[in-house]
C-alpha cells in the first residue's frame, strides 16, 4: 500500500472509531439525561376547562346548558373480573333520579355509562 492509501485508511478508521464512542456515549453513558429531556418534551399538564355556549330559543329562553357529570368508561375485552370492578366503582357512580340505569354500548366493543350499570350475567365455565 501507498503512503496515501495508508493516510486514507488511517482518517477512516478513525472517523469510525469517533462514531462508534459518540454513539457509545449517546446510548449507554448518557440514558438518563435522555430520559430526562423526553419527558420534559412528551408529558405535560394542561388544564382545560371545556364550557358550551349557551343555546338560546328565539324568545331567549336556554335550551341547552353545560353541566358536570359523572361518567365511567370500560374496555370489556381488557377487564379481567367485572364483578370486582363493579363493586369497586359503584359506589362512587349513584344513579341520577329518574335515570334507567342502562348503560349505552360505545365504539370498539366499549360501554360508557353515566349511571352505575347492572351486572352482567356471569358466564357458565
Amino acid at each position: 500500500m501507498t503512503s496515501r492509501a495508508r493516510l486514507i485508511l488511517g482518517v477512516l478508521l478513525s472517523l469510525y472509531v469517533l462514531v462508534v464512542l459518540r454513539a457509545f456515549q449517546i446510548q449507554v453513558l448518557g440514558v438518563r439525561e435522555i430520559r430526562d429531556r423526553g419527558a420534559k418534551q412528551y408529558g405535560s399538564s394542561i388544564p382545560l376547562l371545556p364550557q358550551r355556549g349557551v343555546i338560546l330559543d328565539r324568545t331567549g329562553t336556554e335550551l341547552a346548558v353545560s353541566i358536570a357529570t359523572k361518567s365511567i368508561f370500560v374496555q370489556p375485552a381488557k377487564l379481567r373480573d367485572p364483578d370486582k370492578a363493579a363493586d369497586l366503582l359503584a359506589p362512587g357512580y349513584p344513579a341520577p333520579p329518574g335515570s334507567s340505569g342502562n348503560c349505552s354500548p360505545g365504539r370498539r366493543g366499549s360501554c360508557g355509562c353515566d349511571v352505575r350499570c347492572p351486572r352482567p350475567p356471569r358466564r357458565k365455565r
